[in-house]
């Protein structure tokens, strides 16, 4: 059975113990090492006798000496930094995996078919009830979402509720405030990008991601005198009332199928 060199080497053993640093060193034939529990400097004994006095003593590992503060350690060595475009063309290529499949043809059918009713019935409510603002742009995101990727975190009633009425108060917000300072050439680039940047880490600090509702924060700053007469409005009506409808919708038809499941939790 091969030993291990005890850590307490004679004189003559040390060549071998800075060969085998940092590892575990086994030998076949007998080594010689010193008896410091017998008192004596330089008796030699065979790693069998030095390992029947030590007991349970049966495996010693040489351990490297750790570096020096500041010193550069053998990994951070052998794992060189790219530079920044090696990095950035490296990320740009991708991880090598694949696209997921295309999903069924009923499940495709269904998602377009309940995108269709589910507009359809915001339009419908908004035509013929007087309100031709109760439509707009990202409800249309929403629909793709709520109708269609029904399991993904963003698609969940905090997510298209929250994140959809948080960034409408953001935008209108937005456009008061650049509003109130003049209209000149960087005003609406400004509140634009302000309003969705804004919207994104509200409903971020919120939990209450939502990506249509870059667009919702967005249209209460470009979307003309129709909407930003409403001022706060918005955000109940269309925003809220709108959107509602929506999930409604998605909860009462993705519920319908049973191969379907909708939502994956409320809050």
């Amino acid at each position: 059975m091969p030993h291990t060199v005890s850590s307490f080497q004679s004189s003559e053993d040390v060549e071998v113990s800075k060969e085998f640093e940092g590892e575990t060193v086994t030998r076949d034939e007998p080594i010689y090492v010193s008896d410091e529990t017998a008192g004596t400097p330089s008796t030699s004994h065979s790693v069998d006798n030095d390992i029947e006095k030590l007991g349970s003593f049966e495996h010693t590992t040489i351990s490297q000496p750790s570096p020096k503060q500041g010193s550069i350690s053998d990994d951070v060595k052998r794992t060189k930094p790219r530079n920044f475009l090696g990095n950035v063309l490296e990320n740009i290529k991708g991880d090598g995996s694949k696209s997921p499949p295309r999903v069924s043809l009923v499940s495709t059918v269904l998602s377009g078919l309940f995108s269709f009713i589910g507009i359809f019935s915001v339009s419908f409510i908004s035509h013929h009830g007087g309100a031709e603002t109760l439509v707009i742009a990202s409800f249309g995101a929403s629909a793709v979402l709520i109708y269609d990727s029904i399991q993904s975190p963003l698609a969940q009633p905090r997510n298209v509720v929250g994140g959809q009425i948080v960034s409408a108060f953001v935008g209108v917000s937005v456009f008061k405030l650049f509003n109130a300072w003049g209209s000149d050439s960087f005003y609406e680039p400004a509140a634009s990008a302000s309003a969705v940047a804004i919207a994104v880490v509200c409903m971020d600090l919120t939990k209450t991601l939502h990506p249509p509702g870059g667009a919702t924060a967005l249209i209460a700053v470009i979307g003309g005198s129709s909407v930003t007469d409403l001022g706060y409005l918005y955000v109940v009506y269309p925003v809220g009332m709108g959107v509602i409808i929506m999930l409604s919708i998605a909860i009462l038809l993705n519920n319908l199928v049973g191969t379907r499941s909708y939502p994956t939790f409320w809050w």
